[in-house]
């Protein structure tokens, strides 16, 4: 071979050389553990009424290079982990990742996240604290008129509530059925006869749950001015029908835990069912329905209730299957029976003013342990509440009788509210109750 040939090839095979080690080394430095992702920061996602449940979403800046992500929390010392694969965003055009954490219960957690690859785990990101709201109890309600007044406990740090209220089982919509308050009570003007279901939950920095459901009947005080004809319709109705292309069957084995006023239900599960929705049927109060993922309902009216289970396939419903049985579920009264009161003229001990001792006296329901009752006197130009009292029992043959000792100053109009503890569990205040005691003179007063 010529020298100038010779030569030739060999510049050739060099520069190929040095291209091979120059693209080595370019690879070398581009392939490797992945970034710490940035920006970790945590998001707060309930469901809409009528539905429960509550998750912790935890997003994060997309990081080149990365295979997976791993996401670390603890709660209470327990650390738990999970990882978020490709699988899971591929073909997405996002700027972010995310995690899920649905259903968690009550508690501080701390997260942090960090991405892997075939080279590698990057370092753990920032950590990130997130706080889970205790679920709060039932809002109570009282129907006073043509309002209906709505007020709740406010637990420590507790800034703001949403409030939830919905006629015939609807919707909750703006600004008629939802609000947003700071306070612990919300009256509600010019409510329509029916049957009416409300709960809360908390906001501010941390959400809660929602509650479980109060249940108020508002009764029918005669015939109401009719509504102009272009005013909108203020509720809607929603009742789910089966999808005929559903596959899934009727739920079986639907049952109840009924703890005073409290129905707690299950079913056996259905494989492929995404959610259920739970409806209750009364012939007097028309029908509702609500998604149950907690399967809990609280402050139902005494009285038989109908109740049945409903699967659907996705997460928005749809797809529905058939329904199970019909379970009827006998709610007992939880306040009182037979509520009767008398009112004593005494003497007071300073001042030689006299005061009103009204006894005000009732017959316990089945399985009833305590009893606590409120009152107030309704005076003509305010109203004056008193704290909460215990209540004393006696037994008379095979019935227990409860009774409260009410005292004033004033002669006026006195109501009171009654709650009943059974299993451990205390029930909704009952409506307030007029005591018509007719005041006498006692023997010592002559």
């Amino acid at each position: 071979m010529p020298q100038a040939v010779r030569f030739s090839s060999l510049s050739v095979c060099t520069a190929a050389i040095v291209a091979s080690l120059a693209i080595a080394a370019t690879s070398t430095v581009a392939q490797g553990p992945p970034e710490t992702p940035q920006n970790a920061r945590p998001t707060n996602s309930t469901a809409w009424p009528p539905q429960n449940g509550i998750e912790i979403i935890i997003e994060w800046d997309v990081v080149a290079d990365a295979d997976e992500y791993e996401v670390r929390w603890t709660r209470d010392g327990e650390e738990k982990r999970a990882v978020v694969p490709r699988a899971s965003w591929e073909g997405k055009l996002q700027t972010h990742r995310d995690y899920h954490l649905r259903d968690p219960e009550p508690g501080i957690y701390v997260f942090a996240v960090r991405a892997r690859n075939a080279f590698g785990t990057s370092e753990w990101s920032r950590t990130i604290r997130h706080q889970v709201r205790e679920t709060p109890e039932p809002p109570q309600a009282v129907v006073d008129g043509t309002d209906l007044v709505l007020s709740w406990f406010r637990p420590d740090g507790a800034a703001s509530f949403e409030i939830c209220v919905m006629r015939e089982y609807g919707g909750c919509n703006e600004p008629y059925s939802f609000a947003r308050v700071a306070e612990t009570s919300l009256r509600i003007h010019g409510v329509q006869p029916g049957e009416y279901q409300a709960m809360l939950r908390e906001t501010d920095a941390w959400l809660s749950d929602w509650s479980p459901w109060t249940f108020i009947v508002v009764p029918d005080r005669g015939p109401s001015p009719a509504a102009p004809v272009d005013e909108p319709e203020r509720f809607y109705t929603w009742r789910p029908e089966p999808d005929p292309q559903g596959t899934l069957g009727g739920p079986q084995h639907l049952r109840v835990q009924l703890n005073g006023s409290r129905l707690h239900f299950e079913w056996d599960p259905l494989p492929g069912a995404a959610g259920y929705h739970l409806s209750q049927e009364r012939p007097e109060a028309g029908w509702w329905s609500t998604q149950a993922p907690r399967k809990t309902l609280q402050g139902l009216s005494p009285g038989a209730h109908y109740f049945r289970v409903q699967a659907y396939e996705s997460s928005g419903g749809r797809r529905s299957g058939q329904w199970s049985q019909y379970l009827t579920v006998e709610v007992p009264e939880m306040h009182s029976r037979g509520l009767s009161a008398s009112a004593i003229e005494i003497e007071s001990s300073r001042g030689g003013r006299a005061y009103w001792l009204v006894t005000a006296e009732w017959r316990g329901v089945a399985g009833a342990g305590r009893y606590q009752a409120r009152w107030r006197e309704l005076r003509p130009r305010f109203t004056l509440s008193h704290p909460t009292t215990l209540a004393s029992r006696a037994q008379q043959g095979g019935q227990s009788v409860y009774t409260a000792e009410l005292r004033t100053r004033y002669p006026s109009t006195l109501q009171i509210s009654l709650r009943v503890e059974t299993d451990g569990e205390w029930s909704p205040w009952t409506e307030w109750l007029d005591l018509d005691a007719e005041p006498r003179k006692s023997s010592a007063g002559g």
